[in-house]
């Protein structure tokens, strides 16, 4: 069974179309996301494992790396506005972060699961810290939203019947698998492609407690604020900050 309701209504999947989205983004370049780093060895091991099981049924051209998507950003610009992020934004999620102080924690990766455009594999978030995160980098309003902790494997190329995802499920492993959580990521991923990689922005460390910033460029309009407020002096160095 399905965990997505309109899925199983549909009994088909949704095709997803590899192209650029200017009606979106509207020329801008970047968008800014907060993120969990799944790319470790046992990990990507079974996230390749259903990729590979399901790999006709996809898109091609996915490079996204392996990982869990705590809390969309938005775009960065100057004025706030919808999916938008604004630097005082960005400077409140940060500020959470400092005042809660969230300890490392670890999710568990389940079975091949599905929503209508992708399949993923699930995520169990029985740990508080991921509520925490999530409470710390979210507006009340997007706390409100329906959400369901994943691992995205990719986009679907077309309508695909469910028992064609049945058949692939029957070949992806469902052994429980432990995903130790020691940072956060405020990563970026160019607006023209929808499979694209992730860039690292900066991270936040559960163990140390401190920011570490890795390309604050990616900021865009915004990192000239960002970084004075983070005491950062060069926009194009690295920095770590606390």
């Amino acid at each position: 069974m399905w965990s997505d309701p309109w899925l199983l209504q549909r009994g088909c999947t949704l095709r997803c179309e590899q192209r650029d989205f200017p009606e979106w983004h509207r020329g801008r370049p970047h968008y800014l996301c907060w993120v969990i780093d799944a790319d470790r060895p046992a990990v990507r091991r079974r996230w390749q494992q259903a990729r590979t099981a399901l790999q006709e049924l996809l898109l091609a051209d996915y490079v996204r790396q392996p990982h869990v998507t705590l809390a969309l950003g938005g775009f960065p610009q100057l004025q706030a506005g919808p999916e938008a992020l604004d630097a005082a934004g960005l400077l409140q999620q940060l500020q959470g972060l400092r005042q809660a102080a969230i300890a490392p924690f670890a999710l568990q990766l389940g079975r091949l699961d599905s929503f209508a455009s992708v399949p993923y594999l699930q995520v169990h978030a029985a740990a508080p810290g991921y509520a925490d995160a999530r409470r710390t980098l979210l507006a009340a309003e997007a706390l409100a939203d329906p959400h369901v902790p994943h691992l995205t494997l990719g986009h679907y190329a077309d309508a695909w019947p469910l028992e064609r995802l049945a058949a692939c499920r029957e070949r992806v492993p469902d052994l429980p698998l432990t995903l130790p959580v020691q940072q956060l990521w405020l990563v970026a991923y160019a607006t023209h492609d929808i499979g694209g990689r992730l860039w690292p922005v900066a991270e936040w460390d559960l163990q140390q407690q401190r920011l570490r910033w890795h390309d604050s460029r990616l900021l865009g309009p915004i990192g000239d604020e960002v970084l004075a407020a983070s005491g950062v002096q060069s926009p194009a160095m690295p920095s770590t900050t606390s």
